[in-house]
């Protein structure tokens, strides 16, 4: 779908075939427990995702949010600038969750959400590509990606959870408008074209049924080697565990729904594109270090050396690829190209603080408001500055996410982008030394004061008498 402002002084009429078109490519890619322990594979991911040209990843078995910030900045050392998604879910302990890693310079994520399911959530993200003739980082052509992780293993009970998922995603998407770029991707553990959750998922009476470019398959058969994406080790005990037996099924997958397949929003599937990257069709029931079969003793035909041993190392499973062609536009559009920090506030009196925020935008749309973390400000002129009101002073760090009420998709979210500060407490007084009644009838008495995070000027007062800064616990002795 398209959501731009035209900015010219007569009407003007584009139609589809005026649009020019570039290709992206995306990536399904189950990382195998990544991380565990002191693990040094972000190196081999990075090595794997650079060959392949990625502009989108998903990924299936993180372990923890800190692993998909070192995936993240493995993938940065490269010559592409990549962008992660917020949310880490660990799926309720289970701690096998997804993430999606993305070009800045092609795409934005406008939202993500969790779809529940069993054993694992399917993750649900919607990104933006960003129009090359924009002046900022939004645009136009949109894609809603969803990102599984079904259960593993043959028997009636794991067929069953599988179908209970798959039926999960297509309740979901009926829920949706028609007109969504819908592509769904990851570990969908399918043993066959007759498992009950392939046919729900590609059923036509659903709103949005997906579309398996590559259609049949029959596990374990050198016929359909190529399409293989599991296994790339043939004897346990290989690095970080997993799957052994050699190459002989399909578990990963990226299926497109209509509008993908037929180009009708602006995105389609290009075809002869799709792919498990690395599978040359000589390892059949082999590992991928292997070379016994490959013509000319490398050890992979249609990769270096160096990324086919990256493939054996990083994960059991082979990234599934395939790439988008996009229609751009000459259209120019609302973007929101920077969020800069400004003033913040202490702590208050009832523990709250404020953060001023400086927002860049371009192109905004006329009516409406700036929507920033929730709170709704009167349309300025850029660089707009705001100050959002009422937040905890608990020492948390905060992302800032900007979009405009008459513009959702017109939006930017900077993760970590502040953090709060913590308040001023005294949290507890000991008592302590006492003296005796002088000549006069007075006495003095000690008192031990915890605090944390003190003023650094002025004084500390207690019972109207005042005493100069030092550390906690701090002992004042009242005369």
């Amino acid at each position: 779908m398209k959501y731009c402002v035209l900015t010219l002084l007569m009407g003007l009429l584009f139609s589809v075939s005026s649009f020019a078109q570039i290709d992206s490519k995306i990536v399904s890619y189950n990382v195998l427990n990544y991380p565990q322990g002191a693990d040094t594979r972000a190196s081999e991911f990075a090595t794997v995702v650079q060959a392949i040209g990625a502009d989108i990843i998903a990924v299936q078995e993180l372990t923890s949010d800190a692993g998909g910030t070192q995936l993240l900045n493995a993938l940065n050392t490269g010559s592409v600038n990549y962008a992660r998604s917020l949310v880490y879910d660990g799926n309720g302990g289970n701690n096998l969750g997804n993430l999606v890693f993305y070009n800045t310079a092609v795409w934005t994520l406008i939202s993500e959400d969790e779809i529940f399911a069993s054993p694992r959530d399917i993750s649900y993200y919607r990104l933006a590509h960003i129009e090359p003739n924009c002046s900022g980082t939004n645009d136009s052509t949109f894609l809603d990606l969803f990102v599984a992780h079904f259960k593993a293993s043959q028997g009636d009970s794991n067929e069953q959870q599988r179908e209970n998922a798959a039926i999960a995603l297509t309740n979901f998407l009926n829920t949706l408008p028609a007109d969504r770029n819908a592509v769904f991707m990851g570990d969908l553990n399918l043993y066959s074209t007759a498992e009950p959750a392939y046919v729900e998922l590609l059923d036509n009476g659903n709103v949005q049924p997906f579309t398996d470019v590559l259609g049949g398959w029959v596990r374990n058969s050198n016929a359909f080697a190529v399409d293989y994406t599991q296994s790339t080790r043939l004897a346990s005990g290989t690095p970080n565990g997993g799957a052994a037996g050699g190459n002989d099924d399909r578990f990963d997958f990226i299926l497109f729904d209509n509008d993908v397949i037929s180009g009708a929003q602006g995105l389609t599937y290009k075809a002869g594109t799709y792919a498990a990257f690395g599978n040359d069709g000589y390892h059949f029931n082999r590992d991928f270090l292997d070379n016994s079969s490959v013509p000319g003793g490398a050890l992979n035909a249609v990769v270096p050396d160096n990324v086919a041993y990256a493939l054996w190392n990083m994960s059991d499973h082979l990234p599934v690829v395939a790439e988008l062609q996009i229609a751009t536009s000459n259209l120019t559009c609302c973007s929101i190209d920077n969020i800069t920090l400004g003033a913040q506030t202490a702590c208050d009196a009832n523990g709250f603080y404020t953060q001023e925020l400086i927002i860049d935008y371009s192109n905004p749309p006329t009516t409406g408001t700036l929507d920033v973390n929730g709170q709704s400000f009167p349309l300025g002129s850029s660089p707009q500055s705001i100050t959002l009101t009422g937040l905890t002073a608990d020492g948390s760090q905060s992302n800032a996410i900007a979009s405009f009420s008459s513009d959702a998709n017109c939006s930017l979210s900077i993760i970590n982008a502040f953090t709060a500060p913590v308040c001023c407490s005294i949290d507890n007084i000991t008592i302590g030394a006492q003296t005796a009644c002088d000549a006069n009838g007075f006495y003095t008495q000690e008192l031990i004061i915890d605090y944390s995070n003190p003023p650094a000027t002025g004084t500390l007062d207690v019972n109207g008498q005042s005493f100069p800064l030092g550390s906690a616990p701090q002992s004042i002795t009242l005369t």
